[in-house]
Parts: structure tokens; sequence; C-alpha cells
């Protein structure tokens, strides 16, 4: 082992320098991947295959650095291989779909929908969302992915549009890799355009932590959308250490406070102080104020009084297939939604 580390690091210290050539330099990032025989695999394919994940690694981290592989490295990536493998069979055979759940407002009325992955696949449905998401987006595949989800939410407007119901404004979450996507923009258009949608009624919403990514890469996109009608909210909002300029300088229209804010209301835990802040900040610049993860009477009420206008969560609805949603919609009865 000391001296695999001596070997890798002395290579790793070769490229330190940048390479000169006639009159060009090039600076070089090296990564590199270790494992050991017989500690790690006695065989070269399971040798190679920890030292690739010990690479891949490597290269997560920032690159120009040594990774040795260990046991729990090696699993979460074989974790994370299985979890793609299931993406791309969910993909192929078509077994995602999307479940609604309606926004309220200080009156508890529908004021708009948010669109929630969910899948029949039985061991991502297992993992959920929440695990199986970053690796789509690490992978790629939430491109197609994406894809799905927008052009469903299309269909479900034109198809409530078709039956007279609930003309409110759909919500779907995107992600940096997508906004990055060269003609996402027209992608988008040409999707509401095809199903008659306008604009007004589709809402895309990124996490704090998108709306970090380099300005000059998204804000030309942001702002195409935005110029057609379409609006843009940022989820997960007081995790992600955004600045006031950032928002600023994008087309939001609404702030959604993180869950973990909301959990710890009523605990002298300071989240009171965090929201009134987050509400101050937004009605500043003339955004709405969503309150996530509303699960009690008592928080609704703290939250109402505090300023917040939406309000996700049980104590409203519960996210409900589409076809069960439509026929509740009929009624438009919130209270049929809690069950």
């Amino acid at each position: 082992m000391d001296r695999a580390e001596k070997v890798s690091t002395a290579f790793l210290n070769l490229f330190h320098d940048p390479i000169v050539i006639l009159d060009s330099t090039i600076k070089m990032s090296v990564s590199i991947g270790v494992a050991v025989y017989p500690d790690d695999a006695d065989n070269p394919q399971s040798l190679r295959k920890r030292a690739d994940h010990a690479l891949y690694q490597a290269k997560g981290l920032g690159r120009n650095r040594v990774i040795f592989a260990t046991e729990d490295m090696c699993r979460a990536i074989d974790l994370a291989t299985s979890i793609e493998m299931a993406l791309r069979d969910a993909l192929e055979s078509r077994s995602f779909t999307l479940y609604y759940q309606p926004i309220c407002d200080i009156s508890g009325n529908i004021h708009h929908f948010e669109a929630l992955l969910r899948t029949t696949n039985e061991s991502l449905a297992v993992l959920g969302p929440s695990r199986f998401i970053p690796i789509a987006e690490e992978s790629g595949l939430i491109i197609p992915i994406g894809r799905f989800v927008l052009e469903e939410a299309c269909k479900q407007l034109a198809e409530w549009r078709s039956l007279g119901i609930c003309q409110r404004p759909i919500v779907v979450n995107i992600c940096a890799r997508q906004l990055l996507q060269q003609g996402f923009a027209d992608e988008v258009l040409g999707m509401l355009s095809q199903f008659q949608i306008e604009p007004h009624l589709l809402e895309l919403e990124l996490t704090e932590t998108t709306a970090m990514v380099d300005l000059s890469e998204i804000s030309d996109t942001m702002a195409q959308l935005a110029d057609a009608g379409l609006r843009f909210s940022i989820d997960d909002f007081g995790t992600g250490y955004s600045s006031l300029s950032r928002l600023n300088e994008l087309p939001i229209t609404a702030l959604k406070i993180d869950r973990s804010f909301i959990k710890k209301l009523n605990r002298h835990s300071g989240s009171e102080a965090t929201i009134v802040a987050v509400v101050q900040l937004a009605k500043s610049m003339h955004i709405d104020v969503i309150a996530e993860g509303v699960e009690e009477k008592g928080q609704f009420e703290l939250l109402r009084e505090l300023g917040c206008d939406l309000f996700p969560g049980y104590l409203f609805a519960r996210p409900i297939p589409a076809k069960l949603m439509t026929r509740t919609l009929v009624n438009e009865k919130v209270s049929d939604l809690r069950s």
C-alpha cells in the first residue's frame, strides 16, 4: 500500500507544472484510482473494476488527486450503476408516471399543481425520487426523463382544458443539466405550441443550487422562456446560500422555503426568524413565498401569519395519480384529496 501511494503520488506530481510545447502552454489535470492486490481483489478483472471505482471518485472530487479503493466506495458505485440500469429500463418500458399535488392559497383553494415523478419500476420505487434523481442527473438520463415530465404535464393541461376543468398552472422541476442543454428553451416552447398550452400555465422550478451555476450559462435560456410567459420558482430556498444579487438577476416569481425549516417551527430553533427574513426578502422583490411540507394546522396558521402565500403539504392534499386527480377536480374539493 505504501509503495503504491508513493508511485501514484510521484506520477501525479509529474503533471503539477504546465507543459510547454513551442509557444503553447498546456495545463493537464490527472486523476488516479488505485486498487491493491490482494487487499482489494485477487484477480485482474475485479482489481481493474475497483481501480475504476476509485478513479471515478477521484474525478468526482475535483481531479488532480489519488484515491484508493474502499469497500464502501465500491458498494456505493455498484449501487449507483444498478440504479442507472434501472432508470434505463424504466425509460425503455415507459414505467414512469406523474402524480400531482395541489398547492393551496391561504383560503385553502387550489392555486396550482406540482408534478411529481413516480415509477412502477420496483427497485426505483423502493428508493424513491430523492435517491434516483441525482443518479439520473449524473448519468445524463435526466434529459430524456425531464422531456417525459414536461410532455406529460403539457398533455395533462390539454386534457383538463378539453374537459373544461381546472385551468391552473402545473409546476415541473428542472435541473441545471436541463437548463444548460442547447435548445432547451425551444424544446419547451415547442411542446407548449404542440399542445396549445398558454405559457403562463407551465411553471419551471429549479433548486437553489441550480440557480448558483454560472449565470451566463442559464440566464439567456431563462429570459427566453420568461419573455414567452413562463414562470420560475426556486425550490429548497435557504439551503443553497444564494445571494440577493443572484436572485435579482433571474426571472424568479416564487421562493419555496425548504421543509427543514417548516419542521422546526415552534421548537425554538430559529426557524421562525429565518422564515420571516425570507418573507421580507421575497416581498421586497414582489415574489410569492411557498411554505413546503405543511402537515399540521398549527404550522399553517403560523406560516400564514408570517406572510407565506402558498402551501403544499399533506395538511391540504397528498400527491395522487393523474386519473384520480382529474376525477376529483370535477368537484374541486380539496377535502377529497386528503385521504
